[in-house]
């Protein structure tokens, strides 16, 4: 199924990461695995309101933390994966926490906006993924299954 994408002339290769926020009012997905685009929803398109995370090598996955916000997976330079947010307002990004884990693709916000899961691993150990709980306000990440080799596929909470 195709979706239109109104006010937006560059060009796109690979679209991901497709998330909608809250109320359903608005989009965020990955173009390229380097940029972002914000969208408000209509009954007939998409309309492309702001692309952003410019300075990133690679942007992977995208979920929204409230209405105004949302989390993604970037790299700028040969650094490793981070946790960022983003204002779909402002277009502002920041760094989230200090963690040392190296993220992987998906992400999945817990309901209260307060943590995310995502699919992490430790620059020191070997080679493989765990999932992690990653608090959003404070407090240090904690890993909740053993490390594998593979990295897991989509995350999501249940209530």
């Amino acid at each position: 199924m195709a979706v239109p994408l109104e006010g937006y002339n560059g060009p796109i290769a690979n679209v991901a990461h497709l998330a909608f926020s809250p109320n359903g009012s608005r989009a965020v997905f990955v173009l390229d695995s380097k940029r972002i685009l914000i969208a408000t929803v209509s009954d007939a398109a998409l309309l492309a309101r702001r692309v952003m995370a410019d300075g990133f090598d690679y942007i992977g996955g995208a979920a929204w933390q409230k209405e105004e916000q949302f989390l993604f997976i970037g790299r700028q330079g040969d650094g490793p994966k981070r946790l960022w947010c983003g204002d779909a307002q402002t277009g502002e990004v920041r760094l989230v926490g200090e963690s040392a884990l190296e993220l992987g693709e998906n992400l999945a916000v817990r309901p209260d906006g307060g943590a995310v899961v995502v699919a992490g691993g430790l620059p020191e150990e070997p080679r493989g993924w765990s999932v992690w709980l990653y608090p959003l306000f404070g407090g240090d990440p904690a890993q909740l299954t053993p490390r594998g080799s593979d990295a897991p596929g989509q995350l999501s909470w249940r209530n």
